[in-house]
């Protein structure tokens, strides 16, 4: 049923989808359908409800050539994207979505959420060269809002790698030009607050990574979190000959769009980040 009301909600420019958790953590995904012309890039943000943080974003519905040049947290609910599509074809329609959190506290509680930006890396990837990166987390806290910014569309380099740990993001960059290029790399930090003398509660985080086989075509992969957990974020690392078209946590699922170019199955390894509160 989760499949029919997201693709039934990518048909109107702007929604907001509400799955919920009583009184524990609740979940709302912000979707935008995009029109892209053949050879256009587009800017456009999206803001998640008063009171909820911005934990991730993507392309929840892709279409294929159209490249994510950027996802950046701007503020703490809104995440800014660039999109660029192929010179050649017809127009290409895809949605976006954010995945938006946030504490629904039991009466009286003052438990909140905090989503802290980390400092942005800068990272010069040679040309043909493979790099990877990281961006830590303090103690008691966990990476969220992870994000990217690869330049202008003439751009060589692929995010091949996004994923995560308990302490930490890493991100995986591939430069297929002949000239060095610089790219930067975001990310946050996610924790519960809870005022002193207060009840105990902790943000309880999974970590569930899939080695998927894609045929040659494309593919769309989706996975579930446990029941009565909620997305935070879907990673993946892809190896040469597989393209990511697209990937977002949406409700309590991940969702990746995969492309393969090659002859004999290609293997992806999915991550998806599903959170409660303990």
């Amino acid at each position: 049923m989760g499949g029919r009301v997201i693709g039934g909600c990518a048909l109107a420019a702007l929604v907001v989808v509400p799955a919920a958790i009583p009184q524990t953590v609740i979940g709302q995904t912000v979707f935008r359908a995009v029109n892209l012309q053949a050879g256009t890039n587009r800017a456009l943000s999206l803001s998640c409800p008063p009171g909820s943080f911005a934990v991730s974003a993507g392309i929840s519905k892709a279409s294929a050539g159209v490249t994510m040049l950027g996802i950046r947290l701007i503020g703490l609910r809104t995440f800014a994207l660039r999109l660029s599509d192929p010179p050649v074809g017809l127009e290409r329609r895809l949605t976006v979505a954010a995945a938006c959190r946030r504490l629904q506290a039991r009466s009286g509680s003052s438990l909140h959420l905090r989503l802290t930006p980390v400092r942005p890396l800068r990272l010069r990837v040679g040309p043909a060269r493979f790099r990877q990166a990281h961006l830590a987390c303090p103690d008691g806290t966990i990476p969220a809002a992870a994000g990217y910014d690869i330049g202008g569309p003439e751009s060589q380099v692929i995010l091949r790698q996004q994923t995560q740990t308990l302490r930490g993001l890493t991100f995986g960059l591939v430069n297929r030009g002949t000239a060095a290029r610089s790219v930067s790399l975001y990310g946050s930090c996610l924790t519960v607050v809870r005022p002193s003398g207060a009840s105990g509660a902790r943000l309880e985080v999974q970590l569930v990574t899939d080695t998927v086989p894609v045929q040659p075509g494309s593919q769309v992969v989706t996975r579930f979190c446990p029941r009565g957990w909620l997305s935070l974020a879907a990673g993946y690392a892809v190896p040469p000959g597989l393209a990511l078209d697209g990937a977002a946590a949406v409700a309590r699922a991940g969702r990746w769009s995969l492309t393969s170019t090659t002859r004999q199955p290609a293997f992806a390894q999915l991550q998806l980040v599903c959170a409660r509160l303990g």
